[in-house]
């Protein structure tokens, strides 16, 4: 027996090498499928942004705002609507007052712009520039995230083209992701708060992410940490910084799923190690006692 284990306990300690191994590139592969599943699903959302933008800039650009032809400008409006995915376009003047509205059900007369909205608009006036909202309460006290660009026009004053979009545009990418029991993805603005969250979207929205999801958003466009959820669950955390937007996409699995197949591949070779020395063993005895019974 001691003549098996001096020569099973070296290949033990091989094989238990071999397997932490193993449990270390399974953890780091799993790392990287997920950092790839939040890139995946970041650029999904910046394909959305993408589009509004373009859309946003082409209507800036048209003759009819620069005639001051605004019935004209609606029927450009609303034939641009039909590629916004469910978003809605507004036009504003410099001072905020709601010139036209084109979403579903628009309270008429139009009221003027909430703050958090001349606070982009004055912004997109100053730089010239595309501008893409974080969360906020609108006019209705309905979430929305927006996408202006000014409209500069020769000797008048500008105007302000405004996208406006749902935040469940967003949570349906996330249902058709499918995502895995135990998974959590979110989306949250350049503040830490919500725009979409695939659990308890409705009680998140608008409200600010974990404090250990925006310090480790604040760290590093791009990570992976270990983070506790707004439910107080471990997670594993995947993030990804879009540079187009500034909006963060993470995705976490419970650290018990995550660590699930890490767990079962050590223990299965743990299992395999273990039957291999005890037949060992077994054969040696046996073998030991076919030598000695001659001998006795």
């Amino acid at each position: 027996m001691l003549l098996t284990l001096a020569v099973a306990l070296p290949f033990v300690l091989l094989t238990s090498g071999i397997v932490w191994q193993l449990a270390n590139n399974e953890r780091a592969n799993r790392r990287e499928a997920i950092l790839f599943s939040a890139r995946t699903l970041m650029n999904a959302v910046d394909t959305i942004l993408s589009k509004q933008i373009a859309v946003a800039q082409m209507l800036a650009r048209s003759p009819t705002l620069e005639a001051d032809d605004f019935p004209a400008f609606r029927q450009e409006a609303l034939r641009a609507m039909a590629g916004l995915s469910g978003g809605w376009i507004i036009l504003a003047d410099e001072n905020g007052r709601q010139l036209m509205n084109l979403r579903p059900g628009a309270i008429e007369p139009l009221p003027n712009r909430v703050e958090t909205g001349m606070t982009l608009q004055r912004r997109a006036f100053k730089t010239g520039e595309v501008q893409v909202s974080g969360i906020f309460r609108a006019v209705r006290n309905s979430p929305t995230v927006t996408v202006e660009a000014p409209v500069r026009r020769q000797d008048k004053p500008p105007l302000e083209i405004i996208i406006g979009m749902h935040p469940g545009i967003f949570l349906a990418l996330f249902e058709q992701w499918n995502l895995p029991e135990g998974w959590l993805a979110g989306l949250i603005d350049g503040n830490g708060n919500f725009i979409a969250r695939s659990r308890n979207h409705d009680q998140t929205v608008g409200n600010p992410a974990s404090p250990d999801f925006r310090a480790a958003a604040r760290r590093s466009a791009v990570g992976w940490n270990e983070t506790r959820s707004l439910e107080g669950i471990i997670v594993a955390t995947a993030h990804v910084t879009s540079p187009l937007s500034g909006w963060v996409m993470g995705l976490a699995a419970d650290k018990a799923v995550f660590e699930a197949p890490i767990r079962d591949t050590i223990m299965l070779a743990g299992l395999a190690a273990g039957a291999t020395t005890l037949l060992s063993l077994f054969l040696a005895m046996w073998s030991a006692r076919r030598i000695a019974r001659p001998i006795e």
